[in-house]
């Protein structure tokens, strides 16, 4: 049987060593907790608000501290942040209350310092907007649906608010708030985005084949020279001019010899061989003519001349 004395000593220990063993665990966390702590007091003392906050901020983080929430909301408050002030002290005084903390009062008084300091925005969407996954945005973060329509505490300065929804336009605006201004911002109703049909790309004319002629081909020729025609002519006519007077001539010898016996006067005879020489001159130049024109013609060159093949097959069936 064990004895009582004994049992309340291993319960004493038990006491004793398990808050120093957990105590050992977190000294490590704790003592970065309080180095951000200390060197957040010194930047606040320095007036180097916004640095003093971000050491405050990471403390908070490490180990949640009621002093630490203090000292957070009087950095925001320094540098105009008025609502994350307000709201380090609310969550400063629910702390203190959790743990018995006087200073859940100090809290308490602080906050009600800041609260006429604070901005407000009101999102207002009306129920003809209130489509299927319409979200609204802040700052780049989602709003939650239920502080639509909610005055919400937020800090003065600039602001973006947009909105989206499948298949509609996405909206956004920026605003500027000033300290303790109360803001209402309506979101219009966000247009259907139709995307306008493809553009239909017209395909590049085809640029007609050019036909390339035929080369044109040089065909021989022998032209007739117009000399020869010139001198065919006259032979022609010398011809019949030496049949005209040929015939003259024998018409006026015969009628000389029937007329002139036994005599014949000079006039007739005359006649006769008048006639009887326009015959042979004629004859002459007849001969000479057809004689040359007949040289020119056997003996006329060969000329090339350039045709269109197309033209010669033309030509051709002809």
């Amino acid at each position: 049987m064990k004895s009582p004395g004994r049992g309340a000593a291993l319960l004493i220990l038990a006491t004793l060593v398990l808050p120093a063993t957990s105590h050992a665990q977190s000294l490590p966390e704790r003592g970065a907790a309080e180095s951000l702590f200390d060197d957040g007091r010194r930047l606040m003392e320095a007036r180097r608000f916004d640095e003093a906050c971000e050491k405050f901020e990471k403390s908070q983080q490490i180990e949640p501290a009621v002093g630490t929430l203090l000292n957070l909301g009087d950095c925001m408050a320094a540098v105009g942040k008025m609502a994350s002030a307000w709201t380090r002290y609310r969550e400063a005084g629910n702390l203190a209350i959790k743990l018995g903390d006087r200073r859940a009062e100090l809290a308490g008084q602080r906050a009600r310092a800041v609260e006429p300091r604070i901005s407000r925005l009101t999102i207002r969407v009306s129920e003809v907007n209130r489509v299927d996954g319409l979200e609204i945005q802040k700052d780049g973060a989602k709003v939650d649906p239920v502080l639509i329509e909610t005055a919400m505490p937020v800090d003065a300065g600039a602001h973006v608010l947009s909105a989206s929804a499948p298949g509609r336009k996405s909206w956004r605006q920026e605003i500027e708030l000033t300290e303790g201004a109360s803001v209402e911002v309506e979101v219009p109703v966000l247009e259907n985005d139709v995307a306008p049909p493809p553009a239909v790309i017209e395909p590049a004319p085809v640029p007609a084949p050019v036909q390339q002629r035929p080369r044109p081909a040089e065909v021989p020729t022998r032209p007739v020279p117009t000399s020869v025609y010139v001198l065919g002519g006259v032979a022609v006519v010398g011809a019949a001019a030496a049949t005209v007077f040929g015939l003259d001539a024998r018409a006026k010898k015969s009628d000389a010899e029937k007329t002139c016996s036994p005599f014949c006067t000079e006039q007739t005879i005359d006649d006769a061989n008048r006639s009887a020489l326009f015959c042979d001159v004629s004859l002459g130049i007849a001969l000479v003519s057809a004689a040359t024109g007949a040289t020119l013609f056997f003996t006329r060159p060969t000329v090339y001349v350039t045709h269109d093949a197309a033209w010669l097959q033309v030509d051709a069936s002809f």
